[in-house]
Parts: structure tokens; C-alpha cells; sequence
């Protein structure tokens, strides 16, 4: 058995059944033997969860949840190298280098852009910036935002701009994507961002058109999710949409991006508009000051619906071919959000009662361990 495989089956082990503080140093050492940080073996393990939830159909409540956070959080016996939120300290030793919580992340890097390389625009901007893709230190292809010229002395703009990365910096999750550091130069601010090799939901639904009932299934599970994560740590995004949705080519994993509705103050703002019109929920609409959770509950619903039909629209709700996903999107873009689902547990709950099949997990496992070990993603302990 290869090492590659021996990590795979020590993960499927940890995530099915829990492991020992012996086993769970024995799983540190051996995915370090084949370059993968401890940063990207929690990363394994959440989407392992993830992927055992949706293949087994077991409920949340019967679960064991957050399976990744545990393996991160768990208190462990001196000098293990691990942090805990009572153990705030950056271990000196690489061989030692601990799991970081997301109350103790690493300070943000302010990268010099003499780091980065083959700089290239894209086609992509957003309202007040413009973005880029680009090497840095000339191994890791990354993503740049930077504020546009004629924002560059608006205070008010430099602030919204900077508290989208902060917003963004402040996640760390599989399914939202990773925000690196911030910088400022004689272009005025700018951060960058993990580079996503894949397209947007807008394309998977449009352009290539799979509404594989599978497949969807386990793209709303990710969603989920990302966004459970996100509202208990009182993040509301605002402005989700097939666009803000990215998928990687490998797996069609889910990366939530675009946190700038998320980093307003509030939805009175003039900076900040009221999301996008097919997807805003009618409290967004209106304005409201006590947006929460449930206006992304109504916006994923009207995404379910998207994925089936190619149309972002409750009318088409009679159309989709599962009973299953009819109820959820029915509840999720309800007018009052008092009759919505109130939290995201609410709709894994439904979803995953309703069973799925017994097969281990899927043959990716092996895959992704390999690409981790070749990639040498850079963690933030390294930024």
C-alpha cells in the first residue's frame, strides 16, 4: 500500500469513526512525510465529512458534526504542536507547526508587488475594482483585486474595499474561498486571494447544462455548509448568486467568493446596493436593517431552482423533477422570512433524512491527496 493510500484509509478511518490522540499524531506525521500541512489535512477531513454525509444520507443530528473543527480544536497533550483557543502561541519549530483556529489565524501578510508575476487582467471586474491573475513568488497562481482609479482617494470606497478582505481573511472553510493578504502601492490598495481552477455556477447551469439531480444534490450540501459556517460566525453574504458561486474543474467543488455586500456596515449604505435583484430576497429589497441568515436561505432556494430549470424564478418550482428539492426551494424563497427555514441546519436536516447510498467514499479522496502533495499550496503560517 502506497503512502498516498495509507492517508486516504487513515482519513476514511478518522471521519467515520473518530480517532485517538496516538492515531491522530500517527495521521499528522504521515501526510507530512508526503508534503501536506496540517492546514490542508483539516481541509481533507471537512470535505471527507462532507462527502460521507451526503453518500451515507445519515441525519445531521445523528452525525457527528464538524468532524475537521474537531481534529483542529482538540486539546492536545504538550508539545504536540496543536493551538487551542486558550493556547494562542506560534510553535517555533516547522516540525511542530500547529493547526491554526479561526480565532488564532496568523497576522495578515502585506506582500511587497515585487512578488508577484506574470500579471494579467481579466475580464472580470467588479464595481469598484478591477482583477487579476498572477504568480506569486513565482510558484502560486492567485487571484489580485485592486481598487479602481477613480476610487483610489474615495476614504469611503478604500474602507468597503478593505473590510471585503478582512470579511474574507476572517473565513476559513473548503467552500468560501481563501483570502491571503492586503498591500498598498503607488496603484493605490489592493489584496489577493486563492485562485480557483474552475468556472462559475452561472456556467455549470448555463453553459454546459448538468442538472444531474446527484450532482446538484451535492452542490447545495457544500453550499450549505460554507454558509452554516459563515452565520455562526455572524457573516451574512447578501449578494449569493450563480456568479458569486465558483466550481472547480476537479470535483465541482463549491468556493463561495465576493464578500462585498458581506463587509457593509449596513444595508443603508449608499456603497451598498441590495443585492441582485432575481436573488434578493424582499427584506433585502426594501432595505431592511435586520437582514440575517434567512435572506441567503431565500437566495439559495432561488438557486435550487436555477440548477434544475435555467431559470432563476419561484414560478418554475413546479418543475423540478424532485419531490425533495420542490419542498426546500418551496421553503427557502417563502416572502416572510419568518416561514423560511430559519438556519441552514434546518435544510441539511431535510435533505440528508431522506437518505442516500452506502458507497464508501468517493475515489477524489486519493486524487486531491496527490495534488496537495505536488501543489505546495502555501498556508498562513508561510504567507
Amino acid at each position: 500500500m502506497t503512502d498516498f493510500e495509507q492517508l486516504k484509509q487513515h482519513i476514511e478511518q478518522y471521519v467515520r469513526t473518530g480517532m485517538t490522540e496516538t492515531k491522530r499524531q500517527q495521521l499528522i506525521s504521515q501526510a507530512g512525510k508526503i508534503g501536506i500541512n496540517p492546514g490542508q489535512l483539516v481541509m481533507l477531513i471537512k470535505n471527507a465529512e462532507l462527502e460521507l454525509k451526503f453518500a451515507t444520507g445519515v441525519s445531521n443530528t445523528e452525525y457527528p458534526d464538524d468532524l475537521g473543527s474537531g481534529f483542529l480544536m482538540e486539546q492536545e497533550s504538550p508539545g504536540s504542536g496543536f493551538i487551542t483557543e486558550e493556547d494562542n502561541f506560534k510553535p517555533d519549530s516547522e516540525d511542530t507547526q500547529a493547526i491554526m483556529s479561526e480565532e488564532a489565524a496568523a497576522p495578515v501578510s502585506t506582500p511587497d508587488v515585487s512578488e508577484f508575476s506574470e500579471i494579467k487582467k481579466l475580464d472580470v471586474a467588479g464595481a469598484m475594482s478591477d482583477v487579476y491573475s498572477a504568480l506569486h513568488l513565482g510558484r502560486r497562481k492567485v487571484i489580485i483585486k485592486r481598487i479602481k482609479p477613480q476610487y483610489r482617494y474615495n476614504k469611503q470606497y478604500i474602507d468597503l474595499f478593505y473590510k471585503e478582505f478582512d470579511t474574507g481573511y476572517s473565513l476559513e472553510n473548503p467552500g468560501i474561498v481563501h483570502f491571503y493578504g492586503k498591500g498598498e502601492d503607488a496603484d493605490g490598495p489592493y489584496y489577493y486571494m486563492e485562485y480557483v481552477d474552475g468556472r462559475t455556477l452561472h456556467d455549470f447551469i448555463h453553459v454546459e447544462q448538468n442538472t444531474k439531480e446527484d450532482v446538484i444534490n451535492k452542490i447545495v450540501l457544500q453550499l450549505l455548509d460554507a454558509l452554516k459556517y459563515m452565520h455562526q460566525k455572524q457573516v451574512f453574504h447578501r449578494d449569493l448568486k450563480p456568479d458569486n458561486i465558483m466550481l472547480t474543474y476537479k470535483g465541482n467543488n463549491v468556493k463561495i467568493i465576493d464578500f462585498g455586500l458581506a463587509a457593509a456596515d449596513s444595508l443603508v449604505d449608499n456603497l451598498a446596493k441590495a443585492g441582485t435583484p432575481k436573488y434578493a430576497a424582499p427584506e433585502l429589497m426594501n432595505r431592511a436593517t435586520d437582514v440575517d441568515q434567512r435572506s441567503d436561505i431565500y437566495a439559495l432556494g432561488i438557486i435550487i431552482i436555477e440548477m434544475f430549470t435555467q431559470h432563476p424564478d419561484r414560478r418554475y418550482l413546479s418543475q423540478l423533477p424532485s419531490e425533495k428539492f420542490r419542498q426546500v426551494a418551496d421553503k427557502c424563497t417563502m416572502l416572510n422570512p419568518n416561514d423560511r427555514y430559519q438556519s441552514c441546519d434546518e435544510i441539511l436536516r431535510v435533505l440528508l433524512a431522506s437518505g442516500g447510498n452506502s458507497n464508501p467514499l468517493p475515489q477524489w479522496l486519493e486524487a486531491k491527496i496527490k495534488e496537495y502533495a505536488a501543489d505546495g499550496v502555501i498556508t498562513r503560517n508561510e504567507r
